[in-house]
């Protein structure tokens, strides 16, 4: 009876030792498992994939208050158009608003087209004005201010702005692109909307033929 109990306790410790070291294996492989997702989740959320609110906030509000200069440069511009037309009836007026407030390609642009158009009797591409969108001027105003686009990431900086142009009575919604040059917004190019009549395109297809 005594070498029986004896060895029944034996058999038991044997089983228990047996079983913790199972345990103890398994926990350590349990943690070193969990140690090896939580690597993983790090290398996937590292650094290049880091999301900073705060930049991407300021960045937003540069473009806002970018849109509002934008279209103030715009009003500003057309109120000096105004102003110059309705004091000189036109003459003259082109040449000085382009060096103003155009920028280098638009003024070479039309130089070009000047020329060329010396080369010919009579009226050549210039058979309209560009500031006013018309070949008379009364009554001549601008309103109706829009923005319409803004590239922050182009180089240049480049924007448009879309306005009513009234002369004669008639009402002429125009596209104002906008380069920004020289540590200003320059106007870059005009579009007649009604009749798709984008200057400078127009100009350049005329010094291509």
């Amino acid at each position: 009876m005594k070498k029986f109990f004896t060895a029944t306790i034996l058999q038991m410790l044997t089983f228990v030792g047996i079983c913790g070291m199972f345990s103890f294996t398994s926990c350590g492989n349990k943690t070193t498992a969990e140690a090896s997702d939580s690597d993983s989740v790090f290398m996937l959320d590292g650094p290049s994939m880091e999301y900073n609110p705060t930049e991407h906030d300021q960045k937003m509000n540069d473009m806002i208050q970018e849109r509002k200069v934008v279209v103030k440069r715009t009003e500003e511009i057309y109120k000096e158009v105004v102003k110059a037309y309705s004091s000189t009836d036109g003459y003259g007026a082109d040449i000085d608003l382009d060096k103003m407030f155009c920028s280098d390609d638009w003024n070479k642009t039309v130089k070009a087209a000047r020329e060329k158009d010396k080369e010919f009797d009579g009226i050549g591409f210039f058979d309209a004005d560009y500031w006013v969108m018309g070949n008379d001027l009364y009554e001549f105003d601008a309103d109706n201010f829009q923005f319409e686009s803004l590239d922050m990431d182009s180089t240049p900086r480049t924007a448009s702005v879309l306005l009513d142009l009234h002369n004669c009575g008639n009402v002429s919604p125009i596209r104002v692109n906008l380069v920004f040059e020289h540590g200003e917004w320059k106007i870059d190019d005009l579009t007649d909307i009604n009749f798709e009549l984008d200057w400078k395109k127009s100009m350049k297809e005329y010094l291509a033929e």
